[in-house]
């Protein structure tokens, strides 16, 4: 797919196409939600940033077990500690 170089000279209408086909490029590499990994993923891709694993760490010594990555670079921590997020997440991890 070609890009335009000067995104200004599009219509509203071009640049939510332009999006959406970004992202339907973007859910056939990868899954837009991926399954439930442990905290140690994160913590091994994040080694070199001690900050960063500190709070991992942290996380973990609460409780929290595991993350779902959400479109390409961006993890959710489960809302497992709460009774809507329970809910939420069950809903979510069925199979239909």
């Amino acid at each position: 797919m070609s890009v335009p170089t000067d995104l200004a000279s599009l219509t509203q209408s071009e640049l939510y196409q332009l999006n959406q086909n970004l992202l339907e490029e973007a859910a056939q590499k990868r899954p837009l939600m991926s399954e439930i990994q442990p905290l140690s993923v994160l913590r091994a891709e994040y080694e070199g940033a001690p900050g960063f694993v500190s709070k991992i760490d942290w996380l973990c010594t609460q409780g929290w077990l595991g993350l779902r990555s959400v479109l390409p670079g961006i993890f959710v921590l489960p809302l497992t500690r709460s009774p809507g997020g329970r809910w939420v997440m069950a809903i979510v991890s069925t199979d239909e």
